[in-house]
């Protein structure tokens, strides 16, 4: 691959003496050379179909500031590559873009636009350019600037600067990580606001998908070939990569990457030309001083798979997880050998009711796929129907469209989905729209999640385009009171905490959980923990407590607290004690 650095750097400008352009630098490789990348950097392939003649600019969506800015660069060079005459060699100082074998790209970062960007009293940025500009009497060099210029949006205020904009000469290119201060327009939702001001300026748009762990895994081993290093046996690229992503909450640049492997190697243990799994485990941890014995924290982290078997219960579940793990790694090694496969659409239902586990499963089967390699985003999306139906007939079909966009090759989690599907125009838009979400993006998984009566009646009469795209109905069962109780002593060694004695507890709760079958869902992991907490409250208001130790009579207080909220047996509640209490047990384990 050919790199493409965009640090940001500053030079000052003649005749404007008293100003500073802000700029990237391109390698003069022409955009022809430079697209091969696209068959690695698969994110940025999409600008080879970009319009960019006759378009006043183009409007750049990135998952970060470095992957907005590297798009830029690669329209930048598309755009002088489609020009036939070179429109800004009347610039006054075109010698100033023009270096040598290099190409630079001046930045404008949005605030000036408005002439203010303040922090704390200081300027920052070419804020302090368009300033002193004002301050002299000078209009800023990029007021008629015919060169392509980029527009840095970091503090997302399209909306505010769509008018400064309009007045810019030349090719602009508008870079931004959010769709900011659109959110906030009070009559149309995102999408439409957007479009009708990128409308007004005659802008083309781009959104940029955030790069593959392949991807990622692939530039790892470039720069590693570049430092002059190798990955010891014991260190695996894709779990470095992982390990990274999760340290930076799920978005990580080319740049987090070169400076991942230079911590490795300035923390390495061994003098050698290898770099270990403890050398990245070093270059992560920021607190060096307290480092003891760090091999022993190299795998303490358990797998996806483990933590998902580690549930209680959902012993079906589990099974149907597994079967569906082992047929896309089949279908995955077919794809790899050109054979050919009957489609498989990665699309589930759970069904099942609340306090079941439903999301935490949804979240360790997206993990699950991801270390396996069958998925190639961390990217999580829960979300429900009033963030898929739009305000009005024709948005809907946008907003489901921005969501598949936004987490391309993850996992998106729609929770109560039989809400989506109603006797009504929205319904059948948003139906569509997610058909053509799942059929344009294979590499997403959806997951439509409910109760058992509403998900069925969902699955018996969705729409046949939708049904037949449903992989899998996984049902929830509810816990069994053994499930309940092994929850309940989950839960409190999870809080670091111990019962007083064991036996004695267990005989409460399945008092409690006899007496309370007459509330609804009781069968739920929910109500474990509701549990939990009101004891816990008992706990703290004793004064001979130890801050770790929960006794049985906070657990009975606790239970009569509850029964007698939802007036289950207002009669027996009474009698709730140690004595019946361990009658119960000796029945229950017979």
């Amino acid at each position: 691959m050919i790199t493409l650095n965009v640090e940001q750097k500053q030079k000052s400008l003649e005749p404007y003496f008293n100003q500073k352009m802000t700029f990237i630098e391109l390698p003069q490789n022409p955009y022809d050379e430079l697209k091969e990348n696209f068959k690695e950097a698969k994110h940025f392939s999409p600008i080879d179909d970009l319009q960019v003649q006759g378009t006043r600019g183009i409007y750049i969506l990135a998952p970060t500031e470095e992957e907005g800015l590297k798009a830029a660069a690669y329209v930048v060079k598309k755009y002088i590559a489609a020009m036939e005459d070179d429109e800004w060699n009347d610039d006054d100082f075109v010698q100033d873009f023009i270096d040598g074998d290099r190409l630079n790209v001046p930045v404008i970062h949005a605030a000036e636009l408005n002439g203010s960007n303040t922090a704390n009293g200081f300027m920052w940025g070419q804020a302090a350019t368009a300033l002193n500009a004002q301050n002299d009497k000078e209009e800023p060099y990029w007021q008629e600037l015919k060169f392509p210029k980029i527009v840095l949006d970091t503090s997302n205020n399209f909306y505010l600067i769509d008018q400064k904009l309009d007045s810019l000469s030349g090719f602009v290119i508008y870079v931004t990580t959010s769709s900011g201060s659109l959110d906030a327009h009070p009559f149309l939702p995102v999408s439409e606001k957007k479009n009708v001001t990128l409308f007004n300026l005659d802008y083309e748009v781009l959104n940029v998908s955030m790069p593959t762990e392949d991807y990622y895994i692939q530039q790892f081993g470039y720069v590693l070939s570049q430092l002059n290093y190798e990955l010891h046996e014991d260190a695996q690229a894709n779990k470095l990569v992982r390990n990274l992503k999760d340290f930076k909450n799920g978005k990580i640049t080319d740049r987090d990457l070169t400076t991942y492997i230079k911590r490795a190697i300035r923390h390495k243990t061994i003098d050698d030309g290898w770099l270990r799994e403890v050398d990245f485990h070093k270059a992560l941890d920021l607190n060096l001083g307290q480092i003891q014995n760090i091999d022993d924290t190299v795998n303490t982290v358990p797998s996806a798979r483990t933590r998902l078997h580690q549930l209680i219960g959902l012993e079906r579940v589990k099974e149907d997880i597994e079967r569906m793990v082992s047929r896309l790694k089949y279908e995955k090694q077919r794809k790899k050998m050109n054979l050919s496969s009957i489609p498989f659409h990665n699309a589930l239902v759970f069904s099942g009711n609340p306090g079941t586990a439903k999301t935490v499963t949804a979240r360790l089967l997206a993990q699950l796929l991801r270390e396996e390699g069958l998925l190639g985003s961390d990217s999580f999306k829960e979300i429900s129907r009033s963030d898929l139906i739009g305000q009005y007939v024709g948005w809907t079909a946008k907003q489901v469209e921005r969501i598949f966009a936004e987490n391309v090759n993850g996992v998106i989690f729609i929770d109560e989905a039989y809400s989506i599907f109603s006797d009504d125009p929205y319904s059948s838009e948003a139906c569509a729209a997610l058909i053509l979400g799942l059929e344009n993006n294979p590499g997403t998984l959806v997951i439509m999640a409910g109760y058992p009566d509403e998900m069925q009646h969902f699955v018996d009469h969705a729409n046949p385009g939708l049904r037949s795209r449903i992989t899998s109905v996984l049902h929830f069962e509810d816990y069994a009171k053994s499930e309940m109780i092994a929850i309940f002593h989950r839960m409190v060694a999870d809080n670091n905490m111990a019962l007083d004695d064991e036996e004695a507890a267990d005989g409460e709760l399945v008092y409690f959980l006899e007496h309370i079958q007459n509330v609804n869902h009781a069968g739920n992991g929910r109500l474990m923990r509701k549990l939990l907490n009101e004891a816990i409250n008992r706990l703290s208001t004793r004064e001979n407590h130890d801050f770790r130790t929960l006794c049985t009579e906070d657990i009975r207080a606790a239970i009569h607290h509850l029964l007698e909220m939802d007036n289950v047996s207002s009669s027996t509640s009474k009698e709730i004690g140690f004595r019946i209490a361990r009658n119960h047990t000796r029945g229950h384990t017979g």
